[in-house]
Formats: C-alpha cells, sequence, structure tokens
C-alpha cells in the first residue's frame, strides 16, 4: 500500500496519450468522472505542506492545491493568486451566487454568525473611490415589485433602532424617511420627492413644515451668532429682490432679539403685513410709519389714522416759555396787542388757521406758544390788579 499511490500515478501518466482510464486506490471500482479516486476509512489524503513564504515562491497554478502551516488552511490556485478553501463554509461564484459565505447566502466578517447578507462586527467600512466623477457612491437598487424600504438603519445596543429609509407609498410622493423606533417604522423626519421637508409628517406641505400637536415648544434655535440669514433671489415684493446680495437678519444680542436688514442693505426697510398688506414700515434712517407706506419726511413717526393713549408726554429740547418772567422780556401793552390782532387776526407768536390746516399741529411746539401766551396772560392780569388797587386807593383819598 506504501507504493500504491505512485504506482496509480505511474499508470495514469502512462495512459495519458490514450483514452484516460480512472485509477482507484483502495476501491476496484473508480468513479466514472475521476482519473483518479482515493478511497480508505481509515487514513486520509495528505497534500504537500509548506510554509507561506515557500507556497507564495510557487506559482498559483489554476487547480494546484497546497497545506499552508503558517495559517494551518488549504489553498488553491487559480492561475494568477492563491485562494483560501474553506472547511465548513464555502465562496461561491457562480450565476446565482456572487462570491457568498457560507450556506446561508451571507458574508460575515468578524463574525461566524453573520445575521444579514453582509454583517461586519468589531469594524468599520472604509470607503474610497479615487474615480474622477463618480456620484453616488453608494447605491441601494431594489426591484420595484419588492420595494417596501430601501435605506439604512442603526442601532446602538441597548438603543432603540434609527433609520434613514426610501419608503414607497400609494398615498404620499416617495420620500426619504429618518425614522427612530424600536421597528424602525416611527417617522421623526421625511424628505418628499418634491424637496420638502416634514418633521413629525410623512406629507409636508411647504419647504419646511414642522407638525407635533403635543409639544410646547416646537422650535427652538440657539447660537452665538446670527442664526437666520436672508438671501436675495427674484424680484417680486413677496420674495427677496435680485443679486443675491444680503438682505436682513434675526439675531440675539445679550438679553435682545434683533431682527432687521444687513448694514450693506441701504436701501430696504423693515416691513410689518397683514391681510395682504404692508401695515408698518420702518425705513433706513429709522424713521415709522404705520397705517400708510407713505414715509412723512422730517419726522420719525407717521401714523395714517388715529392714535389713542391714556397718557401722552412731549419733551422739549428748546428752553421753556419761563422767558416771559424774565425781567428782560418785552411785553407788548394792551394797545399793541389789540393793534396786532386787529392786522392779523390771531395772536402774535400763533400760527394762522390756514397755516395750521395746511401743515397740522406740532403738539410740543404749540404747546410751548401756548404756555407763552398764558404767561404772558399772567402778566397782563397781574399788571391790572396793581391798577385796580391804585384807583381803589385814590378813590378812599
Amino acid at each position: 500500500m506504501k507504493y500504491a499511490f505512485f504506482i496509480a500515478l505511474a499508470l495514469v501518466i502512462a495512459s495519458g496519450s490514450n483514452a484516460q482510464q480512472a485509477v482507484g486506490i483502495g476501491t476496484a471500482s473508480p468513479h466514472s468522472t475521476a482519473i483518479l479516486e482515493l478511497n480508505s476509512t481509515s487514513k486520509g489524503f495528505l497534500p504537500p505542506r509548506m510554509t507561506t513564504a515557500q507556497r507564495t515562491a510557487i506559482a498559483a497554478t489554476a487547480g494546484l492545491i497546497i497545506y499552508d502551516t503558517d495559517y494551518k488552511e488549504f489553498y488553491q490556485g487559480d492561475g494568477a493568486l492563491w485562494k483560501k478553501l474553506l472547511n465548513s463554509n464555502f465562496w461561491n461564484s457562480s450565476a446565482t451566487r456572487n462570491w457568498i459565505y457560507n450556506t446561508t447566502d451571507s458574508i460575515g466578517i468578524g463574525t461566524l454568525s453573520p445575521d444579514e447578507k453582509l454583517h461586519i462586527a468589531n469594524g468599520k467600512i472604509y470607503l474610497q473611490d479615487n474615480r474622477a466623477g463618480q456620484n453616488p457612491h453608494v447605491i441601494f437598487d431594489v426591484p420595484n415589485s419588492n420595494l417596501k424600504q430601501a435605506g439604512l438603519q442603526f442601532k446602538r445596543s441597548g438603543d432603540t433602532l434609527a433609520s434613514i429609509n426610501y419608503v414607497e407609498n400609494t398615498s404620499v410622493p416617495n420620500y426619504i424617511k429618518i425614522a427612530v423606533s424600536a421597528s424602525g417604522t416611527g417617522s421623526d423626519m421625511a424628505i418628499n420627492s418634491d424637496g420638502k421637508t416634514g418633521l413629525g409628517t410623512l406629507d409636508p406641505q411647504v419647504k419646511f413644515h414642522v407638525y407635533d400637536r403635543l409639544a410646547t415648544e416646537v422650535v427652538r434655535l440657539e447660537a452665538e451668532a446670527p442664526l437666520i440669514q436672508l438671501k436675495r433671489r427674484t424680484s417680486p415684493i413677496n420674495v427677496f429682490p435680485v443679486t443675491f446680495s444680503d438682505v436682513g437678519f434675526i439675531q440675539t444680542s445679550g438679553d435682545n432679539i434683533r431682527i432687521g436688514t444687513n448694514s450693506s442693505n441701504t436701501g430696504g426697510k423693515f416691513v410689518v403685513r397683514t391681510g395682504g398688506a404692508d401695515r408698518l414700515l420702518v425705513d433706513e434712517s429709522g424713521r415709522v410709519s404705520i397705517g400708510t407706506t407713505a414715509i412723512a419726511s422730517g419726522y420719525m413717526l407717521n401714523v395714517g389714522g388715529k392714535a389713542i393713549c391714556e397718557e401722552l408726554k412731549v419733551q422739549l429740547e428748546g428752553n421753556w416759555p419761563d422767558y416771559v418772567f424774565n425781567e428782560k422780556y418785552k411785553l407788548r401793552s394792551l394797545t399793541e396787542l389789540k393793534s396786532f390782532i386787529d392786522e392779523n387776526k390771531h395772536l402774535p407768536n400763533i400760527p394762522p388757521a390756514a397755516e395750521l390746516e395746511k401743515n397740522g399741529l406740532a403738539v410740543g411746539d404749540m404747546q410751548k406758544r401756548m404756555m407763552e401766551k398764558i404767561e404772558e396772560l399772567t402778566l397782563y392780569i397781574i399788571d391790572l390788579q396793581k391798577q385796580i388797587e391804585q384807583l381803589k386807593t385814590e378813590i378812599k383819598k
């Protein structure tokens, strides 16, 4: 039996030029598909054994099999490379199986029991694509007839499952769904085929749609710098005009909330609209117009309508008319006053009715002028009282 293998091998070589004959060792009836069959219940076939260095020094002839004593594994040459032969599991590159690992058609890296088609345990995935102009780098291609959800799912042990899915839905256009739930079916965020984003809704109606019927606080913005900057896109009044230059901002400043136009926007106004119309405007100089789009020249506040308040305080920058009580103040005599009234039909330093009808009434200025007249009237009364006292004295005499 010691030389049986070599005898059989010699017989195979000797018959190489003729019709190949099956040779059996340990069997008198070798299988018809085998040129050599070994049969034994107490011994096995021992291929050449060598180190990794010795193996790699040999050309990987197709079909050549050796045993690597460093890795303690079988290797097979494919004509160019040495490929590892597995034990209970296998690799297969047939038409129906494209490099699968084990009989469940699953690939396991770092685990002997893959749960999915590709299962990587205790490791990371590194994707590097140096080809020019390649986009995207990851593609999910699922037959439409089988499509329910296709996407990514993330889970940390002990946490709920988070997923980013493409979802087929007959009532809502196809959309991307980011879900956080134990089953991965809940929806926290959706982006549909129109580019509309929804938080708390799978059917966003505008570009950004937030819905939460239970939350007391829906949106919170926190930042050290401006949170929102507005860009011009088109010319109509209800959108931002052309040029893409910065228009305005909303930001916090200390304990304050600031909203307005940027310093570079020298001609823009801050506008508040209700009912489809402009109701309040603040122009580039800080002048305020309420109830009208007109900005009154020379005034900081313009109200196109009635105004009511419980108290109005006017604080003048000029001198209050106490100068009337100064000894150097020249008070007209009553005769002079009568002559002025007869000629002008109004008090001195009081605008005539025609002027008030045309230009309106400046409350602060008019209060100052009226106080001047009151103080002058007081001086006239005091002077008249002196004359009365003198007449009384003369009458007694």
